[in-house]
């Protein structure tokens, strides 16, 4: 009865044409009865909107779709489901590194986009790209994304492979920015999961206590909660967080392979106007390249390695 795969599987290749954004290509993937996503390839193969079951769940910043905008991330943040930090520095801007780092403005190259049957009987469609973050004269780093939905299926699969194609040991932080926003979002939106402490990341995020798990009501002020979390482990070997909105009647769970992102934090901010909440898989802290280093804790890739992180993103109705 199929004519063709992209009856069921639809994708969209574009190029913006007006504001900030102007001259960045996107990919609009549109799989039936799956999550539905805008890929930015000129954005580091991160994710922009997207939509379960027709409606917007992921948060999007004032700043809108936007070329990168170098050493300020914020003013360059468009938000989306996903935005990579890293591949040199995570938070706090450190040794000359701007905060989060340069991953998200990277360029990717030889991005290819395919379809495939599975044997639940859903088409598989898969986004492929590289980025290389390198300099003349120092390091290469290399980061060969994958992005893959289903039909009949309200996930998204992210693979990445970080390969340090230099010639020194290399620090390479990398986190996931997993952002939720209105609709899906609601004062009564909670997240939870098999979390067994909580470590505050400054006073002002500590002055909440248990509250950071709850979004709460729009506020006028500007409050900013970061918080690390210890998660269990599954049998598979990963960790599960879920943010679960009563008001929009819909969830999402965020799992991560803990082998090679041990560490988890959480960001909300309920700001009006800016009301968002994170889950962020990572093999760092949010403190800069410098803190972890001092700490011991610093992530290294040796010349010639390989490092794959992967993580998962499930809508589902509670």
């Amino acid at each position: 009865m199929l004519g063709s795969a992209e009856q069921l599987a639809q994708v969209f290749h574009g190029v913006a044409d007006d504001g900030p954004a102007r001259g960045n290509r996107t990919i609009s993937i549109h799989p039936a009865g799956g999550l539905q996503v805008r890929v930015l390839p000129d954005r580091g193969l991160d994710i922009g909107a997207a939509w379960f079951a027709g409606s917007p769940v992921a948060w999007l910043s004032p700043v809108g779709e936007t070329a990168w905008s170098g050493d300020n991330w914020l003013a360059g943040w468009a938000g989306g489901l996903l935005t990579t930090c890293g591949l040199r520095n995570v938070g706090t801007p450190s040794e000359g590194h701007p905060m989060h780092g340069s991953a998200t403005g990277l360029h990717a190259s030889g991005v290819q986009v395919t379809r495939s049957l599975e044997q639940d009987g859903s088409i598989a469609v898969t986004v492929a790209g590289t980025m290389i973050d390198a300099s003349a004269f120092g390091p290469v780093l290399r980061l060969d994304r994958t992005i893959t939905v289903h039909t009949g299926r309200s996930d998204i699969g992210i693979v990445d492979d970080t390969s340090n194609l230099g010639q020194r040991t290399e620090q390479t932080p990398i986190l996931y920015h997993v952002n939720f926003g209105y609709p899906f979002l609601g004062p009564s939106s909670f997240v939870d999961g098999r979390i067994m402490w909580s470590e505050p990341r400054d006073p002002d995020s500590a002055r909440v206590g248990q509250g950071w798990a709850m979004m709460g009501p729009p506020l006028l002020d500007d409050e900013d909660v970061v918080v690390e979390h210890g998660v269990a482990e599954g049998s598979d070997g990963w960790r599960t967080l879920r943010v679960a909105s009563p008001e929009s009647g819909q969830q999402a769970s965020v799992a991560w392979d803990a082998a090679t992102l041990p560490r988890v934090h959480t960001w909300r901010r309920a700001t009006r106007g800016s009301y968002a909440m994170a889950v962020e898989p990572a093999n760092c802290s949010v403190l800069g390249r410098e803190h972890d280093r001092t700490a011991g804790t610093a992530p290294w890739l040796e010349p010639g390695q390989r490092r794959r992180t992967q993580l998962r993103i499930e809508f589902s109705t509670l």
